[in-house]
């Protein structure tokens, strides 16, 4: 490996540039990512078993927060927080829908004044003190958003491994009491985790498989032929120290210090994705905040970048698009955002992205048709 390639400024020659560094590393088996620096060199940087390669040619924030989105990274309406990273103002919008829409061959048919119940669940204070700060700016979020949807949230937090299973199995069987009939099922998992699994706050480790299983026709007859949705948000490990969130910030640690701007800690998070670990269920879909073996990002202020992003977009499309739309366009929104942290290694600030998974295996198109009917 040569460990050193030669820089141009052209999109063109970047990208097959990039092209070039990501055939070399992913021979050696190591996950290529990258990110742009702020200053310094151009050499690959490792973080565990992840390679970063960075560019020197990230433009300074435009706005306040934990990331700079660019102004044309899509076409949606401008969907903006409050102050703290709230869109608890926000109403959603009314479907108006067309016949295909409502095509019972093609579409699931979500048309209950309640399209079913939300488990959202919250794990942010662990055995030894450890927390995931942030992280209840995006279970206010979450619950907000799928309210709007139609959903009745279910909100557990800070819950031990057992008590995860417990409490999930007792989700599963509300689907099954007689004379009540839910539409779909919505799942937002927001912990520590490894590859298949998230953490309770002692650390006893629980299946996603496990889980999922519960709500399979043979455990959960009401929600046989129905959509279950998950939404992960699972960190890992923690990097990094501080971002400036007014300012494009300094470029060494002294100049962090020194800085006189505000600052708010932006955690990195990495998340495993478990696709060989979950087997072929139908209609089931997963929606990670970032791919196998990759960085997710977190302010300690504003929430995930991910929550943040489905928030947006949904608020803005939901009424219109299905679900795969609207995971691309959250997608394409995270990916166009640029975190600026202080790399305590490099000594420097760095721009950090990401971009999230999806795994489809629903039979049918899922539009959420919110206030509808």
């Amino acid at each position: 490996m040569s460990g050193h390639y030669e820089r141009d400024q052209t999109d063109d020659s970047k990208t097959k540039m990039k092209d070039e560094i990501q055939a070399d590393y992913q021979q050696q088996g190591a996950h290529v990512g990258f990110i742009e620096h702020v200053s310094g060199s151009h050499n690959p940087i490792i973080v565990g078993s992840q390679v970063t390669y960075n560019f020197n040619n990230a433009p300074p924030p435009e706005r306040a927060g934990a990331w700079n989105a660019p102004q044309n990274a899509d076409d949606l309406p401008a969907v903006e927080p409050d102050c703290k990273g709230s869109y608890a103002a926000l109403k959603m919008k009314t479907a108006r829908p067309t016949q295909d829409m409502l095509n019972q061959e093609n579409t699931y048919q979500l048309t209950s004044k309640c399209k079913g119940l939300a488990f959202i669940l919250n794990n942010s204070v662990f055995n030894g003190g450890q927390l995931r700060k942030g992280s209840q700016i995006d279970t206010e979020n979450m619950k907000h958003l799928f309210k709007e949807l139609g959903y009745t949230p279910i909100l557990h937090e800070n819950l031990k491994g057992e008590d995860i299973t417990k409490f999930f199995k007792e989700f599963a069987s509300m689907f099954n009491h007689t004379g009540v009939s839910y539409d779909s099922a919505v799942i937002a998992l927001m912990s520590h985790g490894h590859t298949g699994v998230i953490l309770g706050i002692d650390d006893v480790q629980v299946k996603l498989r496990d889980l999922q299983r519960e709500l399979e026709p043979h455990n959960c007859r009401g929600l046989d032929g129905k959509p279950k949705m998950f939404f992960v948000q699972a960190c890992r490990r923690k990097f990094v120290t501080t971002l400036p969130v007014s300012h494009d910030g300094p470029n060494t640690a002294s100049g962090a210090q020194e800085s006189n701007q505000l600052l708010e800690e932006l955690v990195l998070e990495q998340l495993d994705t478990f696709v060989a670990d979950i087997g072929n269920p139908a209609d089931v879909y997963f929606a990670y905040a970032t791919t196998d073996g990759y960085l997710s990002l977190r302010s300690e202020v504003s929430g995930s970048f991910f929550v943040q992003a489905l928030c947006e977009v949904f608020f803005a499309r939901a009424h219109l698009d299905k679900l795969d739309t609207l995971m691309t366009k959250v997608r394409a929104r995270v990916n166009s955002r640029k975190g600026k942290l202080f790399d305590q290694e490099l000594k420097r600030v760095v721009t950090v992205m990401q971009t999230p998974e999806c795994v489809n295996r629903t039979l049918k198109d899922v539009y959420f048709l919110p206030n509808y009917p």
